[in-house]
Order: C-alpha cells, then structure tokens, then sequence
C-alpha cells in the first residue's frame, strides 16, 4: 500500500509520526510524510532525522528568513489571518481549518499527490487534510492524537477562537477517522467520552530498543560523588515545572547538580536566569541544548534522575504522557515526575522506576529526591527497575503492535489503487 503521514510540525519533534512511518517502511509499504518548514534550526535536525530513512518526506517550505519560501510564508500568513476572520464572523468548518493550519492549501496539495491508500493525520491542524486528500482519492484515513491541543495551555487554551476551531475540527473529523490512537488511558477515555467514538487505542510514546543498545546496565555504570538531575525537552519556557526543580534542588546539597537540556524560549530566559541567581544555584544549573536525535540516550545515559515536571494546569497536560518519561525510563533513570492523571499510569504500571509528587510542591519533590540522594541503594534499584521496564514493557517494539492492530484492522480489505500496484 501506499501510506502518506501528514504533520503541522517538523519531523524531529514529531518522534511519533516518525516511527510509525520507519515500521509502516519495515511492513514493505510505500510511506511518505506530508508537512512543512518554517524554522531553519528545525530544519537542520530535520536532515538528521530523515538521514536514510525508508520513506520519502515532502516538507513544503513556509520559512520566513528564507528568500525562496518568503512569498509562501507570506501569502500563508494572510490567508490564515483572513480565515480566522472569517470564521470568527461564520463558524464555518473550512475556515476553521485554514486559520489553524497556516499553509493548508500547499500541504493538501502534497498530500493528494502521494496518491496514498490510506492517510495518518498527527496533530490537530493535520486532521482535516487527512480528510480531505482521503476524500479526493477515496481512501480511509486514522488520527494520532499525541496532545489535546485545544486543552493546552500554550495553544488553544491562549485564544478562546482558536481553541473553538480546534474543537469543531476534533468533533467534525474524529467519527470519520478509521480509527484513532492516544498518548494515554485517560486521553483515551476523555476523547471516547467527549465525541462519542470507540475508546482510541493507547499507543505509549515509548523509544525503540535499538536506540539504547549502547548504554550499560545501570549497575555496571561509575558511580560518583556528585548526584545528575536531567530535564529534556524540546523547549525550555514555563509551565513545565522547572522552577520546581530549581527550587527543590536550592534544597539538597551541593553534591546535586541539574541540566536542563532544550531551546529556551527568549521569552522565558531571563526569568528562568533571575530564578536560578536569587536561589545562587548558577554552578549548579547548566543549560545545554538538545543533543541531536541519535544522541539522546546516551547523553541521558550519563544521568541519573529524570525530571518530567509539567503543572496540571491544563486538560492535555494532565492527561498525556510526555516522551521525556520514556526516554528516561529506557537510558535507566529514576524518575520523578508529576502527579497527574496520565504519568500515575506509568508509575502504576512500573511503581518502582520513581516517584510522583503533587506539581508545584517542591518541598516535596526535595524530600523524595533526598531519598534517594542518602541511600544511593534505592536510587540504584529505581534505576535499575526502569531499565528493566524499558527492556520489558515500555519500548516501541511492544506498542508498535497496538499501533499495527489499529492499521490493520483500518485497512483489512482495502483495494490498493491500480497506480500503486504497478508503480508512478
């Protein structure tokens, strides 16, 4: 068959859409991905990425500082902007989905002219195109649903617009989609409930094993004096509970060191800097980029303790599971994350890998942390009890196959187009 993945974002920080494509290329299928290019640092990890890949990838360019793509980011823009209006005054669903996806029209575009059998939507503002190229080529098409976008603080949840657009786009698309997939047991659960539809699958967003082959045991590793926090993302910005962490770590001592590892948000350096000087903690805070996809796990091989700290202030971060969880998990850290709906699933499936604490209290974060600074036995167990959950339960190769089943069963009896069996 010919699959084609449609995103709004760039590869590289959409790990999801790309394993699913690399096991959809592994099956022998003929996998594309549809989305676009509008940062020129993304782009660069983009190449990284999609470096040897089995699948092809159309990345329509809508870069602002880039001449060739200046008139397209440009006429996007406007066209975005007027929808927004448009719907604003209407209600109307297709104005809704241009104003959310900035650059619809050339994705659409791209995406009907893979000529696809089938269509994976991730993300919201990808849903419709989905849709719609299933539409024009008579196809089927399945929703990833990795975030709640219109409950997340630093999207829908911004404009009271926006997130409208985002929810008419869910309640429209989701009932037709072939099926759905979700980050956890309770997004699942909220989006069956909330439109309707048979509980999506939960596809965790666990790593494949391969990418932490390198790393040892945790038992065969130096240990040290010092005690290693790590926090990864993709953006360093605020709600995500790194002031807890500075504030904890202000409690525990000297010997307990954090990195943060991302792309800081200007707009939250200079708080983020000021945070760390009140609380004298700069030779104890480092802040480093994110290191390139294939060294993540043994960078955070290097670590000891993983943070996954996002506030409940919000429908998607209480449900969801961040990729940081799993990452950590796999390279063997003990981890320490929020109390919310969607991690105690993690914990309580693997109640030995860490720790939750309520978010906000870092008093409490400090003491747990504390204990494990004091007997490093424990820490040596929690580490090696999430090393042995990534081997055994909490890897790619194990939901993949929730993943394949959804698919499958999408895709039982669907004719391949003529073009398709006999090739372009």
């Amino acid at each position: 068959m010919r699959v084609c993945l449609i995103s709004s974002v760039h590869p590289w920080v959409n790990p999801r859409l790309v394993k699913e494509a690399d096991a959809l290329a592994g099956r022998g299928h003929e996998v594309s991905v549809a989305t676009k290019r509008v940062d020129r640092w993304s782009d660069e990890r983009d190449a990284q990425v999609l470096h040897g890949k089995p699948w092809s990838a159309c990345r329509v360019g809508l870069m602002r500082d880039d001449p060739g793509d200046r008139w397209r980011w440009l006429s996007s823009a406007v066209r975005s902007e007027v929808a927004l209006q448009a719907y604003r005054a209407s209600g109307r669903l297709r104005m809704a989905e241009h104003a959310y996806y900035r650059g619809l029209p050339l994705v659409l575009r791209a995406a009907i002219e893979t000529r696809a059998d089938f269509y994976i939507a991730h993300t919201q503002g990808a849903l419709p195109i989905a849709a719609r190229a299933a539409a024009a080529r008579g196809a089927g098409f399945g929703f990833d649903c990795e975030d709640l976008l219109a409950e997340e603080a630093a999207d829908g949840l911004r404009d009271p617009l926006v997130r409208r657009a985002i929810l008419d786009i869910e309640r429209i698309h989701l009932p037709r989609a072939a099926y759905v997939t979700a980050t956890s047991k309770a997004m699942s659960g909220y989006l069956a409930e909330r439109y309707e539809i048979p509980a999506p699958i939960v596809v965790y967003n666990t790593f494949p094993r391969a990418e932490f082959v390198s790393l040892q045991p945790p038992a065969a590793r130096k240990r040290r004096a010092t005690v290693e926090l790590a926090w990864i993302s993709a953006t360093i910005g605020p709600g995500r509970g790194l002031e807890d962490a500075v504030r904890a770590l202000a409690r525990l001592p000297a010997a307990v060191r954090l990195t943060v590892f991302g792309r800081m948000l200007p707009s939250y350096e200079q708080a983020f800097a000021r945070l760390i000087a009140d609380l004298q903690l700069g030779a104890r805070v480092a802040v480093r980029s994110i290191p390139p996809p294939p060294e993540v796990a043994g960078t955070l091989g290097a670590f000891d303790v993983g943070l996954s700290l996002d506030l409940n202030d919000c429908a998607n971060r209480s449900l969801t599971i961040c990729n940081k969880v799993f990452e950590y998990v796999q390279a063997g850290l003990a981890v320490a994350m929020t109390d919310t709906p969607g991690q105690r699933e993690v914990i309580e499936a693997a109640p030995g890998i860490g720790f939750v604490y309520p978010p906000g209290d870092a008093g409490t974060l400090a003491a747990r942390l504390q204990g494990l600074v004091d007997d490093r036995g424990a820490l040596l167990d929690a580490q090696t009890a999430a090393w042995t959950s990534g081997r055994d339960r909490f890897n790619w190769e194990h939901d993949r196959e929730a993943f394949f089943a959804a698919f499958d069963r999408a895709t039982a009896g669907v004719s391949c187009a003529p073009e398709t069996a006999v090739g372009r």
